[in-house]
């Protein structure tokens, strides 16, 4: 979910693009496939946690869904599609049910992979004087 930021803040970005302008386009999320993946054991996590239940539907309000699992609507809702379409849950009326009769794959630590330097030159008045 994108916000408005403020001077002075800290968080953790991924740098899309490097313009030849030297200005940097940062997101403030990994790439939607990765972040898809991400939240959808997000997800499995809290109904494990929860009994196999959370009183959650696609009708619930953005602010619900953000206060049970920190993600906005519309990821909730891509994620809650990719578990269902494998079978890993069950979509009700009063909410998601962990579907007991699947196998779920028990997810591995990602194996952090080497982070690739790119070198630019960026121009100086691009950053200021200091």
């Amino acid at each position: 979910a994108s916000r408005p930021l403020k001077r002075g803040e800290k968080f953790t970005g991924y740098i899309q693009n490097i313009r030849d302008d030297g200005k940097i386009d940062v997101a403030m999320h990994r790439n939607t496939h990765d972040k898809l993946d991400d939240t959808a054991q997000l997800i499995l996590q809290a109904l494990q946690t929860h009994d196999g239940f959370l009183a959650l539907t696609d009708k619930s309000s953005p602010d619900a869904i953000f206060d049970a699992l920190h993600i906005s609507k519309g990821l909730f809702k891509k994620s809650i599609g990719t578990l269902y379409k494998k079978k890993y849950i069950q979509l009700q009326a009063d909410g998601i049910h962990l579907n007991t009769d699947v196998d779920i794959p028990v997810q591995q630590a990602p194996k952090k992979q080497p982070r690739s330097i790119v070198k630019r030159a960026i121009p100086k008045n691009v950053w200021g004087n200091k």
